[in-house]
């Protein structure tokens, strides 16, 4: 068994959230930097460095929209030490960019005027300082280690450099492949199935007993084959490459390993299999998948050979965080396809603006169209995703992955808009492009947002996963 997908009551003291980062820092800052080690390691790069932590953990104070602890939090499953050692990557990656001397990003003393200038009538500089860190934090998760965790999940990896020429200027970008590319939404509705099934309990508060959610419920293997390989059609004929891509995208899914995946796992797995325990892959998965689904329901009941306390999977607060909010954003495809350009926020060269802003619309739009193939492919064209478990549901209305980008995307685009509108004069910026940022860079956006809304989401269009 990888892990333990169905939750033990007895003897178990949820202290999730008791422990927050901004007060561990606080406390660590205050007794181990300031009394011991300053007088030590007192010198230019660790001021920064812990201006640069001090910006992050300050968030949280009266802070416009969702704070990054309350963002990055549930992307680590509320795990304190995978939260705290993203935040410090983070923290260090800003920390290169701004001092690399780079003169195409903001340094650190312009970080530092337009950190001063944030307020409730320029909020978009904390939002998109938010989305940079969680940008780097997927270009790390994206680079992961010797597993390629990232390119099993098959929703897009780096595949080696290449250079580029955007309108006379160069660039040295990652190339981006799909593990297979007629299963790109596999992930997604592995996630979607299992999200569908949230576990209530009830919390005592003001006297009364309330139903909150707590978290997913364990499904088991034989339901999440039936709810996301057997198409509205009704075709319950599961071939063996069927089995064997869906058992590849589940061990992606459930990898544990925080050293190799820089991330939570996005699913708890169990799996009963002494087999599986010794040779951990996507063979044996699969055929142990084969058997499960030719067994049938009543093998996956209760005290049954299949259970789900044995043979089961449920979605981590990782996985639903990732499926509702950063799978379709614009910052994790500008981590994936200009991997090797730092995020919009650092950015004050015009031209590299206009190239990411361009790259990812366009990378966005070919992904839609596969999610559009596959869509077709699995319900023939006549038979609609928007019932049962197929298609995300977002404030109790299905929702697909292509009305989810454009919806994310624009939003993006708007408040990045107000960030340069607002405070390109705070970029150190020359008299000579800061009329070309103002108009040409604002009318760019603008004819993108244009672009993103010409995109047809509405009821009766063309399905999509």
């Amino acid at each position: 068994m990888l892990h333990s997908p169905v939750k033990e009551e007895q003897n178990i003291a949820d202290v999730t959230g008791h422990f927050q980062i901004p007060d561990i820092w606080k406390e660590k800052k205050k007794y181990i930097w300031e009394k011991r080690l300053r007088d030590k390691f007192n010198n230019s790069e660790n001021d920064i460095i812990i201006n640069l932590v001090d910006n992050v953990m300050n968030d949280g104070i009266e802070a416009i929209g969702a704070d990054y602890q309350s963002i990055i939090a549930p992307l680590m499953s509320y795990g304190i030490r995978r939260n705290a050692k993203a935040q410090a990557h983070a923290v260090y990656s800003t920390y290169k960019i701004l001092t690399n001397g780079n003169s195409e990003n903001i340094n650190f003393n312009e970080f530092n005027t337009l950190m001063s200038f944030i307020s409730n009538d320029n909020h978009s500089i904390r939002y998109m300082f938010r989305r940079a860190l969680i940008e780097i934090q997927f270009k790390w998760s994206i680079s992961s280690g010797k597993q390629d965790r990232w390119r099993d999940l098959g929703i897009g990896h780096p595949t080696g450099k290449k250079q580029c020429n955007y309108n006379g200027k160069k660039f040295m970008i990652e190339s981006v492949a799909y593990c297979y590319s007629t299963c790109v939404t596999l992930m997604r509705r592995i996630l979607t199935y299992l999200s569908f099934f949230p576990e209530e309990c009830n919390e005592y508060a003001n006297g009364h007993y309330k139903s909150v959610m707590d978290m997913f419920q364990t499904r088991s293997l034989f339901d999440l084959i039936q709810g996301v390989l057997v198409s509205p059609l009704g075709h319950t004929e599961i071939s063996d490459e069927d089995f064997l891509q869906f058992a590849r995208v589940l061990i992606a899914l459930s990898n544990m390993s925080n050293g190799d995946t820089k991330s939570a796992p996005y699913v708890i797995l169990g799996v009963k299999d002494e087999n599986f325990y010794k040779n951990t892959n996507e063979s044996v998965l699969a055929e142990i998948l084969n058997r499960i689904w030719k067994a049938g329901a009543e093998n996956s009941l209760p005290g049954k050979k299949y259970n789900c306390s044995d043979f089961g999977a449920r979605i981590t607060d990782a996985g639903n965080s990732f499926l509702l909010d950063w799978q379709a954003s614009f910052s994790l495809m500008a981590s994936l396809h200009c991997f090797t350009v730092p995020p919009l926020f650092f950015l004050k060269n015009i031209l590299t603006i206009k190239y990411v802003i361009e790259t990812v619309y366009t990378a966005s739009l070919k992904l839609c169209e596969m999610y559009e193939e596959e869509a077709e492919r699995f319900c023939g064209g006549n038979i609609t995703l928007k019932r049962g478990t197929y298609l995300l549901k977002h404030h109790d209305n299905y929702i697909t992955f292509k009305h989810r980008v454009k919806e994310l995307h624009i939003n993006h685009l708007n408040l990045y808009r107000e960030y340069i509108e607002k405070n390109y004069i705070y970029l150190g910026i020359s008299e000579n492009d800061q009329l070309k940022l103002t108009s040409r860079v604002n009318g760019f956006i603008s004819k993108y947002i244009q672009k993103y809304n010409d995109w047809d989401t509405m009821e009766g269009s063309k399905e999509c996963f």
